[in-house]
């Protein structure tokens, strides 16, 4: 417990640490999903460079879902190539408002469309990888 109240700490130093800890959050993200960036997006240095970098990475990963559901669409008989299609818009509804959600971390702030890029971009790859394996 701190001299102001329970939980809360002196001199702004809370803000300062949520502010530490979303930073290295983002590093860690940003790091890990460096292996998916399109060439030249290895490291991008300013903020419209990263967001043109996340939306390059979720093209790439929009191309790769597409492919794997047509794949499986061709095997699939009619009746559940049809569910298949209605099951990916339901899929698609989610992915955008999951992602809203994650850019709401930044909301206000110039790296939210990169979050949302970025979140997008990941379940994309995982749902194409999720669709190849069927």
């Amino acid at each position: 417990m701190t001299a102001r109240g329970r939980g809360k700490q002196p001199n702004g130093k809370g803000a300062v640490a949520m502010a530490v800890l979303f930073v290295a959050s983002m590093a860690s993200a940003f790091a890990a999903e460096a292996a998916a960036a399109p060439a030249g997006c290895d490291a991008p240095l300013t903020t419209a460079a990263m967001r043109e970098c996340a939306y390059e990475e979720f093209l790439v990963a929009s191309e790769a879902m597409a492919q794997a559901t047509q794949g499986l669409r061709e095997r699939l008989p009619p009746a559940r190539s049809s569910s298949l299609l209605r099951m990916q818009k339901a899929w698609l509804a989610y992915r955008t408002e999951a992602c809203r959600f994650e850019a709401t971390a930044a909301q206000g702030g110039s790296l939210a469309p990169v979050l949302q890029w970025r979140c997008a971009a990941r379940l994309t790859r995982e749902r194409a990888q999720a669709l190849a394996d069927q």
